[in-house]
C-alpha cells in the first residue's frame, strides 16, 4: 500500500465524518429553535393588504383562529413575532457572554482586593471575586433559558419631532448654464426613533431545573424520591395516609387523597423588554422575573437587610475607557440593589460601538435582574449640517433579588422654564426581599430648574404615601437637600440615613474632582439603615482625556463617574 495514497484516503474519512456532524448540529439547532417558537409563519404567500398575515399558531398557545388554525395579526403583532426570536437569542448571548467573565487568577489594583479587566468591547470581565464571592460559586456553567409560552405582550414606538433647518443644494439653468446655489430648507418630521415590545413569558430556565434537582423537588427530582423510597416504610405510610377517607360537616365520606406539599414547577414568568433602535440594533433593557432563581445565598445577618446603591453613570462621556473602573467599583460592593442614572441609548447615530448602556450594564452584573426606562429623548451633534444623533436618557434599576413589578411615573414639567428642558421621571420597582418582604425601590433624576425640583419632590412624596410596603428611594435629586427645603423628611415620612450616622459630616457626591455638593441621596420610608458611605473614590490615571460634561479640571485621572456613589445597608424598623 502507498502510505501517501493511505494518508488522501484517511483525511478524506475524516473529513465527510466531520461534515456529517456539522449537519446534525444544524438539525439539532433548527429543532431546538422550532420547539422554543410558539408562533410559526405559515407558507401562504403575503397577502395584498400588508395589514394583516396568516400564521399557523401552535398548539401550546392560546391565541383563537379560524377552522384552519389561522388568526390575523395587526401590524403589533406582526412585530412581536418577528423580535420575539431576537429576545431570547439575545438573553441567552448576554447569559453566555456574562458565564465567561470568570478567572483563575487576582491581581492588587488600586490598593484592592479584586481586579477585573476588559476581553472585549462589549464588557466581557475576568477576575477571581465579583458579586457572588469566590470563582468557585455557581455563576460557572452554561444557562440557557427557553421559551414555554408567551402569557401577553405591548408594543412601545417613542416618536420624535425633527425641526430646523439645514443646507441643500439648488440648481437652476440661467442663459443654459446650471447654478447651484446653498440654500437653507425647513425640516418639520417625524421619525420613530425607538421601537420595543415587552414580552410576559413563561420560560424555562436550565438554572431553575438544576436548582429544584438540589433541593429535591420537581417532576424529575419527585421521580427520583419515589424509586429510592419506594420500600421505605416511611413512604408507606405517607402513601396509606394518601387515600384515607375525607367526612364532611354532613358525615359523608370521601377517599380523597390528601393535601400534599405543592412541587414548584421547572417554569416561571418573567418579563422580558427588546428594544430595537431606527437602524434595527436591538439590546434586551428589561429581564425581571417574581422567582428566586438568582438569589444568591446569604447569612442569617446579612439575609435580614438590604444594600441599596445610587449611581450617576454620567451617561457616555469617557465611557469606553471609563466603564472598566465603573464596573470594578459597581462589583467591590456588591449591592443588592442599584439606582442609575443617566443611562442612555443611542437611538440615530452614525457611530459604532456601544449604543444601550443598559446592556454595557447588564455584562458588568451577571444575575442580576434589570429593568431601563428613558425619561427623555434629544438631539446631540451638529445636525442637520453634520451627523445627526438622536439619543435616550433615562433610569435602571438593577437586583439581585426577584421583582415582582416595575413600572415609572412622569414627573411635572414646566413649561416655558429654560431650565426644565428635559422631561424626568420616577423609576419604581417592588422588590422581593427574604426576610425584610417585598421592598419599593425608586430611583430618579431631577430637573435643574428650581421650580420643577419642589414640584417633583412633592409629586415623588405623594405617590410614596399611597405605597403599601417600605420604600427606598435613590437618585441625583441636583438639589443639596437639607431639613429646611426637604419635603420628603418633613411631609411624607422619609428619612435621610446620612444625617442620622453621619450628622455634621459633608458627604460631598459632586463633583469627583472637585468635590463640593452633597446631590446624591438614599431617603428611606419605614426602614432604618445600619450604615451608609460615599463611594467611587478611587480614579485610574489616564492621559490624553479632555475635560467634558462640566468638569473643569480632570487633574490626569479618571473617577468611575463625575458623581461619588451612595450605599446604604438598611433593615427593618423593628
Amino acid at each position: 500500500n502507498n502510505p501517501k495514497t493511505t494518508m488522501i484516503g484517511t483525511k478524506r474519512r475524516l473529513l465527510f465524518t466531520l461534515l456529517i456532524v456539522l449537519c446534525l448540529f444544524v438539525r439539532v439547532a433548527q429543532s431546538s429553535s422550532e420547539h422554543n417558537t410558539i408562533l410559526h409563519r405559515s407558507s401562504h404567500p403575503e397577502p395584498a393588504d400588508a395589514d394583516t398575515v396568516p400564521v399557523t399558531v401552535s398548539s401550546s398557545s392560546s391565541s383563537s383562529g379560524d377552522n384552519n388554525g389561522n388568526v390575523q395579526l395587526s401590524a403589533d403583532d406582526r412585530l412581536a413575532l418577528e423580535l420575539l426570536p431576537d429576545a431570547f437569542r439575545l438573553l441567552n448571548e448576554m447569559i453566555r457572554k456574562q458565564r465567561r467573565r470568570w478567572r483563575s487568577t487576582c491581581k492588587q489594583y488600586l490598593k484592592r482586593d479584586v481586579r477585573f479587566r476588559a476581553d472585549s468591547d462589549l464588557g466581557t470581565w475576568s477576575g477571581c471575586r465579583g458579586a457572588y464571592g469566590s470563582k468557585k460559586s455557581s455563576n460557572k456553567g452554561e444557562r440557557v433559558i427557553a421559551l414555554d409560552r408567551v402569557v401577553s405582550f405591548s408594543v412601545d414606538r417613542w416618536r420624535y419631532n425633527v425641526t430646523g433647518k439645514r443646507q441643500a443644494v439648488r440648481e437652476t439653468v440661467v442663459d443654459g448654464r446650471t447654478v447651484r446655489a446653498v440654500v437653507l430648507e425647513e425640516v418639520r418630521d417625524e421619525i420613530v426613533v425607538d421601537t420595543s415590545v415587552l414580552f410576559h413569558v413563561r420560560v424555562r430556565d436550565s438554572k431553575w431545573e438544576e436548582q429544584l434537582a438540589r433541593q429535591g423537588t420537581g417532576s424529575s427530582a419527585a421521580a427520583a424520591r419515589g424509586k429510592k423510597n419506594n420500600n421505605d416504610s416511611a413512604a408507606d405510610a405517607a402513601e396509606d395516609k394518601r387515600h384515607e377517607q375525607v367526612c364532611d360537616e354532613h358525615g359523608h365520606c370521601t377517599n380523597k387523597e390528601a393535601e400534599q406539599e405543592e412541587e414548584p414547577e421547572e417554569v416561571y414568568d418573567a418579563q422580558l423588554r427588546i428594544s430595537c433602535d431606527s437602524q434595527d440594533n436591538c439590546a434586551i433593557t428589561q429581564w425581571t422575573a417574581a422567582s428566586n432563581v438568582d438569589t444568591p445565598k446569604r447569612s442569617d445577618e446579612e439575609a435580614e437587610q438590604l444594600r441599596a446603591m445610587s449611581v450617576n453613570i454620567w451617561n457616555y462621556n469617557h465611557w469606553g475607557v471609563r466603564k472598566w473602573n465603573l464596573g470594578e467599583e459597581l462589583m467591590h460592593v456588591g449591592a443588592d440593589v442599584i439606582g442609575f442614572q443617566e443611562v442612555r441609548a443611542r437611538k440615530v447615530s452614525p457611530l459604532r460601538g456601544s449604543r444601550f448602556q443598559a446592556q454595557d450594564l447588564a455584562f458588568m452584573l451577571p444575575d442580576y435582574h434589570f429593568v431601563y426606562q428613558p425619561a427623555m429623548c434629544f438631539e446631540e451633534g451638529n445636525w442637520p449640517n453634520g451627523p445627526r444623533e438622536i439619543v435616550h436618557e433615562g433610569l435602571a434599576i438593577f437586583s439581585r433579588y426577584p421583582v415582582l413589578d416595575s413600572y415609572h411615573v412622569q414627573l411635572t414639567r414646566i413649561d416655558g422654564d429654560p431650565s426644565d428642558f428635559h422631561q424626568r421621571i420616577l423609576l419604581v420597582a417592588l422588590v422581593d426581599v427574604p426576610r425584610l418582604g417585598p421592598v419599593y425601590m425608586m430611583v430618579t433624576h431631577l430637573s435643574l430648574s428650581a421650580a420643577a425640583q419642589k414640584l417633583s419632590l412633592r409629586q415623588i412624596g405623594q405617590h410614596a404615601a399611597t405605597l403599601d410596603h417600605p420604600a427606598v428611594l435613590v437618585g441625583d435629586f441636583n438639589i443639596e437637600l437639607t431639613k429646611d427645603n426637604n419635603p420628603l423628611t418633613r411631609d411624607f415620612g422619609f428619612h435621610d440615613p446620612w444625617e442620622v450616622l453621619h450628622s455634621g459630616e459633608p458627604g460631598f457626591t459632586f463633583s469627583s474632582w472637585q468635590p463640593s455638593k452633597r446631590i446624591d441621596f438614599v431617603f428611606l420610608r419605614n426602614l432604618k439603615a445600619r450604615s451608609v458611605s460615599i463611594r467611587g473614590r478611587s480614579p485610574t490615571k489616564q492621559t490624553g482625556l479632555r475635560p467634558i460634561g462640566g468638569v473643569q479640571n480632570m487633574r490626569g485621572v479618571l473617577y468611575p463617574s463625575d458623581h461619588f456613589f451612595v450605599d446604604a445597608v438598611v433593615t427593618n424598623n423593628q
